[in-house]
């Protein structure tokens, strides 16, 4: 396994939301109702991995296996969504999304590059290694 990136994950909701205008606070947040990924580790949903701390629950009203459609849903909704920035960024302006920072500490999201030991010494496989890692460097 090798380190490639780190980056932070954002909240969205679409652009003309009612209550959502300049900034989300910790109360509003969870007042709203939310789309969440269908991904657990353990019992717990990846929102509640990735706080700092102890969250409340939230009014999950849709539950999907992609940011992209999460993405989506969000911008026909009022519903809140989350993504990873780099995705949010790239989605929002085409979606009629505005992003906002969470209100509440969340563990950064780590992306990993995972293959099996018997590649580590292998040259096309180190180098294929090697141009993933520019790719994440220049990104």
């Amino acid at each position: 396994m090798e380190h490639l990136v780190e980056e932070d994950g954002v909240c969205l909701v679409r652009a003309d939301h009612p209550r959502i205008t300049e900034k989300i606070d910790f109360d509003s947040y969870f007042a709203e109702e939310h789309i969440a990924l269908r991904i657990r580790r353990g019992e717990q949903n990846t929102l509640d991995y990735l706080a700092q701390t102890p969250l409340p629950l939230r009014k999950v009203k849709i539950e999907t296996s992609s940011i992209s459609s999460m993405l989506l849903l969000a911008s026909t909704t009022d519903f809140v969504a989350a993504s990873n920035r780099s995705l949010a960024e790239k989605l929002a302006p085409s979606l009629g999304l505005k992003i906002y920072e969470f209100p509440f500490e969340l563990k950064p999201l780590r992306y990993n590059l995972i293959f099996h030991r018997r590649y580590l010494n292998d040259p096309f496989h180190k180098q294929k290694r090697e141009q993933i890692h520019q790719v994440f460097a220049n990104s």
